[in-house]
Order: C-alpha cells, then sequence, then structure tokens
C-alpha cells in the first residue's frame, strides 16, 4: 500500500474549522500545470455544493474530535446514531455532487478501549460518477475515463479512526484509492490534494502492468524505527504524487486569491497553512529524491555482482526482485520487471532489464529535481 501520511490531527482540525466555518463562498482547486488531463477546469464551485462541503466537514470534525481517543466515553448506541449521522450528511453531499455510490456494511474498527463497540458497523461506499457536479466529482470523473473504471474508488467515513494519519492509499493488491473525508474538504481549498496524489500512483502502477518505465516498479524498506513518513517502507513513485500536489499548491486559482483576500480573520490560517504544508512536501521530495539516487547507485553494484535475496512472481504479473542495500537510507530495494521471456536466459535478461530500469529511474529522478516547481 501507498500511503499520504501528512495528516497531522490538531494543526488540521484548527485549520479546518477556521477555514469552512469562517468562509461564506466557495473556491475551487485550478488544474495544476502538467495535471490538466484529469483536473476539473477552472471554475468556482456553485454555492449550494460548497454549503454542502462545510456542513460535511463540520459533521466529520464533530465526530472525531468527539470520539477518536475518547473510545472509553462513548457508548455503542451513542456511537451508532453518530454513524447514522454521517451517513446521512454523506448521502447528502454524494447526491447533490453527482457521485453514485454502492454501500457496503463494515465492522467499526476496534482498539482495547473501544471492546464495548462490538458489532457496531458503520457503511464503506463504493462510488462512481454519474453526473459530476462539483469539483471533486469532475476529478473523479475524469480519473473513471482515464482508467476506464479499472481502479475502485472508496469513500471510508472512519479511515481516521483506524489509521490516523492516512488521508488516503492506493493499493496495488485490490487495485484500489481508498480516500477520508479530508480529501473531499481539503480540495475546496486548494490546500492539498490526497485524490490526485493517490491517483498519481494508479497511473504509474497501470504502467508497470502494461511494461512501462516508471518509479513505481521501485519499493523501498528500511528497519528504521523512527516515526519519520515513509522511513520505513516507500515506493519511489511518491516523487510523482507530491511532485504534482506541489504544482497545485504553488498555482491557486484567480478564485481562491479573492478569496484570501475576503476572508478576513480565516485568510492568516489559510496561507499560513498552505505555506507550511507546500516547504514540507518541497522538502520531502527533494530529500527523498536525494535517497534515491543513493539507493539506485548501490543498487546498480548489487545487480552486477548478482547479490539477490529473494526473487518470485508477484500476484500481478510482474517479476519481483529484492535485493540488500548497504550505505543507504533503506536497507533494501525491491524491483518488479517485467516481459521476462521464458525461453531466454532469466539471469541475463533480469540483469539487463533491472539496469535499464535504474539508468531510466536516474534520468527521470533528475529531471522531477530539475522542475520549476522546486527551483
Amino acid at each position: 500500500m501507498t500511503y499520504s501520511k501528512r495528516f497531522k490531527a490538531a494543526t488540521w482540525f484548527l485549520a479546518v474549522a477556521l477555514l469552512l466555518n469562517g468562509m461564506t463562498f466557495s473556491v475551487s482547486a485550478e488544474a495544476a500545470l502538467q495535471c490538466s488531463q484529469v483536473f476539473s477546469q477552472n471554475e468556482t464551485t456553485p454555492l449550494e455544493m460548497y454549503n454542502l462541503v462545510r456542513k460535511f466537514n463540520n459533521a466529520y470534525l464533530d465526530f472525531y474530535q468527539d470520539v477518536a481517543g475518547r473510545s472509553r466515553l462513548v457508548s455503542k448506541r451513542d456511537l451508532q446514531q453518530r454513524l447514522q449521522n454521517l451517513e446521512l450528511v454523506t448521502d447528502e453531499y454524494f447526491d447533490k455532487a453527482g457521485i453514485t455510490y454502492v454501500k457496503i456494511e463494515k465492522k467499526v474498527p476496534s482498539n482495547p478501549d473501544s471492546a464495548h463497540w462490538d458489532g457496531a458497523t458503520y457503511s464503506l461506499y463504493t462510488v462512481t460518477v454519474d453526473q459530476a457536479r462539483d469539483t471533486n466529482a469532475k476529478l473523479l470523473k475524469g480519473f473513471e475515463l482515464k482508467t476506464r473504471k479499472q481502479v475502485r474508488l472508496i469513500f471510508d467515513p472512519l479511515l481516521n479512526l483506524s489509521q490516523g494519519e492516512t488521508g488516503g492509499f492506493f493499493n496495488p493488491l485490490n487495485n484500489s484509492i481508498t480516500f477520508s473525508y479530508s480529501a473531499i474538504s481539503f480540495r475546496y481549498l486548494g490546500l492539498s490534494d490526497i485524490l490526485r496524489h493517490e491517483m498519481q500512483h494508479a497511473f504509474e502502477y497501470q504502467k508497470v502492468l502494461g511494461g512501462e518505465h516508471s518509479l513505481s516498479r521501485f519499493t523501498l524498506k528500511s528497519e528504521a524505527t523512527n516515526k519519520e513518513p515513509y522511513s520505513d517502507f516507500a515506493s519511489m513513485d511518491e516523487l510523482e504524487s507530491y511532485l504534482r500536489e506541489i504544482r497545485l499548491m504553488q498555482n491557486p486559482t484567480k478564485t481562491l486569491n479573492e478569496t484570501l483576500e475576503t476572508a478576513g480573520t480565516s485568510k492568516p490560517a489559510l496561507e499560513s497553512y498552505r505555506q507550511k504544508e507546500l516547504l514540507w512536501k518541497v522538502q520531502f521530495l527533494k530529500s527523498f529524491a536525494v535517497k534515491s539516487q543513493i539507493v539506485l547507485k548501490n543498487l546498480r553494484e548489487s545487480i552486477e555482482k548478482e547479490e539477490i535475496e529473494k526473487a518470485n512472481f508477484d500476484l500481478d504479473g510482474t517479476f519481483k526482485i529484492t535485493y540488500k542495500v548497504k550505505q543507504a537510507a533503506y536497507s533494501k530495494a525491491s524491483l518488479a520487471l517485467s516481459g521476462l521471456d521464458a525461453d531466454g536466459n532469466i539471469r541475463t535478461q533480469i540483469k539487463t532489464k533491472a539496469l535499464e530500469e535504474i539508468s531510466w529511474a536516474e534520468q527521470r529522478i533528475q529531471m522531477l529535481l530539475n522542475d520549476p516547481a522546486l527551483n
């Protein structure tokens, strides 16, 4: 799985409470440079839709503020009532936005403090788009068209209850994107784009399945115990996904700029949050790019020496090879290869194709580092 791990609860609650409660009209995110194939066109979101998103967001904020970390104090009956309220506001927003859905009953995530919730359930949404009527629905519709609906889109109302730092993730095992309520709220203000971030992971994975070059072919693992995002596991295509978010955040729409001018006390909070997040993403991308370059250099040496730790065919049909990596931030690197000929010399093919992928990845990372959005 690939996770978006920049969900800091306290900061997030403060920022969104100020932003969505303080504004009285709508904004939408502009298609970032080079993302025009999927992003909706630059437009003003209708006031009715904005108000629905605000209602939707505040319902979820109230739920998480009352339930997260205080599960001992919330009875099962009270929890079920709160979940029913969430379902009502979610249905209302999706219906008005033109997002269709199928609900699947799922057990509420449990922990030692919530054993008394045993048996409680909530609705998980598998979504598609009928007639896109807001900026989120248009993004989802564009994604469906581009992927021919081969990637499932799942909205999980309780994602932040079970995985507090996760705004969304792409799961290649079942070819799906799961996202939380924050993914919907933040798109309206151009502060981040969890949906587009995870869609890029899906696009990159499709390249792998199609036999194309992609940074998604490389996954990195470490035995590190620190809590820094991606320190223990990362897919190298985080570089692609974060660059698209950075482009979005560096190019706020005219509508958003006008909103900043008229939002009163919300303006400092909005701009401060956007700049803070933008700085973190730029620093992370540059740092991760350098770490990836070091891994690739050392991985090349391991491949030349044929120091294979593990090799097997994956469920997606790729041939995955794992190597130990020395003197790098990650101790192991796996590479997914496609197009091996069973009638040819497998060892020679592995070495040739692996070195080709490394050479391509090194060039691609350098291109990303030279992108104007980072300089």
